[in-house]
C-alpha cells in the first residue's frame, strides 16, 4: 500500500518499524520466558498479565523513542536513525502494542478452542484497516501516518472482535473490563495523536 504512494514513503516506514520491533523482539523474550505460566492462569490473572507485559512494552518504546531523538541529535551515523517525529513514534508503538495484545488474546481463543473466532477477528480487522484508511486518506496529508494509523485502529477492531465473541461463545461468563479499559487508552491515545 505504501508503495503505490512512492517508494520514500516505504523507506520512511521501514526504518520507524525496525526501530519498532525492537518492541516485538522484547515482548517475544518476555512471552517465551513466560508461556506456560501465562495461559495456565486464571481469568483475570491473565488480564492482569497482559497490562503488566503491554506496561513493559510500552516503557521499552518509550526509552528506544528518546535513544532514537538522542542518537538523531548528536550526529549519531554508525546506523540509520529516523528523524524524531514525536507523532509518528507513538502511533507506530501503539500500532505494535495492540498486535501484541491481539496475540495474547489469540492465545487464550487457541486455550478455549475457539480457534474459529480469531479468523473472524483478522477479516473484521482487515476490512476495518480498508475502511479507516479510506476515510484518513482524506482527511490527512502524511501517508505513511495515515496507514500507519489506520493499521492501529485496524488491531483495536481485531482486539475488541476478539473479545466480543469470547464474552458471547464461552459458556462461562468473562468479563474483559481491564482489557477494554487499556484499549479504550490506546483509542483516546491514538484519537489525539492523529488530531495533533
Amino acid at each position: 500500500i505504501l508503495s503505490l504512494n512512492s517508494f520514500e514513503t516505504v523507506s520512511f516506514f521501514s526504518i520507524y518499524f525496525r526501530w519498532a520491533s525492537l518492541c516485538l523482539i522484547f515482548y517475544q523474550f518476555i512471552f517465551v520466558v513466560f508461556f506456560k505460566k501465562l495461559f495456565t492462569l486464571d481469568f483475570y490473572q491473565f488480564q492482569k498479565a497482559c497490562i503488566l507485559i503491554l506496561s513493559l512494552v510500552w516503557s521499552f518504546s518509550l526509552v528506544l523513542m528518546f535513544i532514537m531523538n538522542y542518537l538523531y541529535s548528536s550526529g549519531f551515523t554508525l546506523i540509520k536513525v529516523p528523524e524524531p517525529n514525536l507523532t509518528f513514534q507513538i502511533i507506530m508503538s501503539l500500532s505494535i502494542s495492540c498486535w501484541i495484545l491481539s496475540a495474547l488474546i489469540e492465545g487464550l481463543i487457541y486455550r478455549e478452542e475457539k480457534s474459529i473466532y480469531h479468523g473472524y477477528s483478522n477479516i473484521i480487522g482487515i476490512i476495518s484497516f480498508f475502511f479507516f484508511l479510506f476515510i484518513l486518506k482524506d482527511i490527512y496529508d502524511n501517508y505513511v501516518q495515515i496507514v500507519v494509523s489506520s493499521w492501529c485502529l485496524g488491531y483495536i477492531a481485531i482486539i475488541f472482535s476478539q473479545i466480543t465473541f469470547l464474552e458471547s461463545k464461552l459458556k462461562e461468563v468473562l468479563d474483559f473490563k481491564l482489557l477494554k479499559i487499556c484499549i479504550f487508552i490506546s483509542l483516546c491515545t491514538l484519537i489525539y495523536f492523529i488530531s495533533s
